[in-house]
């Protein structure tokens, strides 16, 4: 915008100059310095464009830095869905423990049942244990019947 508007500045007077007859050579010198700016600013903006494709090659460069990290990130993807392959895997592995856990809980109460009849079979032939004939041989299955329960 400023550089049409110095070459309507330069067009201006340059028809204020070509027209009147007594032209001072300050005029004429104004007038070509008005044009030089106004080519220097066109250079410039020549070099602003040469500047932008530049900046254009740039952004064509990070394009295919992008598409690279891109690629990168299906590589992780791929890498991440190996991860859930493995995290499934453990999770099938958590399940196994699992169905081994409830194994080892059918087999602990499996073998509680059998503990308190060992307790049982322990248990004195004699009705009551703390009878005065057997004074100071005090069993323990009472102990371990109480302890359950079941005493």
């Amino acid at each position: 915008m400023r550089s049409l508007n110095l070459v309507r500045f330069a067009l201006y007077l340059f028809t204020a100059i070509s027209t009147t007859k007594p032209c001072s050579i300050y005029a004429k010198s104004a007038f070509f310095s008005k044009i030089a700016s106004s080519i220097e600013n066109i250079g410039s903006f020549i070099t602003n464009v040469i500047g932008l494709s530049i900046n254009e090659r740039s952004s064509i460069e990070n394009i295919g830095s992008f598409t690279t990290n891109v690629i990168g990130l299906s590589i992780n993807e791929r890498s991440s869905i190996e991860n859930i392959g493995s995290f499934i895997t453990n999770a099938i592995g958590l399940s196994i423990n699992e169905r081994s856990f409830v194994h080892n809980q059918i087999s602990f109460t499996t073998n509680e049942p059998i503990f308190c009849t060992k307790s049982l079979y322990l248990a004195p032939s004699s009705p009551n244990p703390f009878s005065p004939r057997r004074r100071g041989t005090k069993s323990l299955a009472p102990l371990a019947l109480w302890e359950r329960g079941w005493g």
